[in-house]
């Protein structure tokens, strides 16, 4: 960049928006409009800057291959995926003993409750307002 006849000295970009910017999360809207489902019966609902997956037990393709999906894009558009704050919470029935839950994904934290758009959720799909 040049100012007032004086050139600036080149710097490597690390980062991209800053956390907590107001245009953040248009630009990661915008920025991840081609992420989409491999299956049919999945879906992906893309808030801000978090992606939730939503994939259903009977269904062609498995939620490993819907994540390794997930994967594959965010290294080809050179974004990380925070493996730390990636949760599984798999809903079933009330009655605990007609469930099992899947075997768990590598590094991926199985959980009871999550916290989606500032609802709590529990596997039995009780849902209450976080604080």
């Amino acid at each position: 960049m040049v100012l007032n006849g004086k050139v600036s000295n080149k710097q490597t970009v690390t980062q991209s928006i800053v956390r907590g910017s107001g245009i953040g999360p248009v630009l990661y809207t915008v920025y991840s409009s081609d992420l989409k489902a491999a299956g049919k019966d999945s879906v992906l609902v893309k808030y801000a800057d978090d992606t939730t997956l939503i994939c259903p037990d009977q269904t062609a393709v498995s939620f490993a291959d819907e994540f390794k999906n997930i994967q594959e894009w965010a290294k080809q558009n050179r974004l990380k995926i925070n493996i730390s704050k990636t949760t599984e919470i798999t809903f079933h029935r009330p009655n605990p003993h007609k469930h099992n839950l899947p075997a768990p994904l590598l590094d991926i934290e199985q959980v009871s409750n999550c916290k989606l758009l500032g609802m709590i959720i529990s596997s039995s799909l009780s849902v209450r307002v976080s604080e």
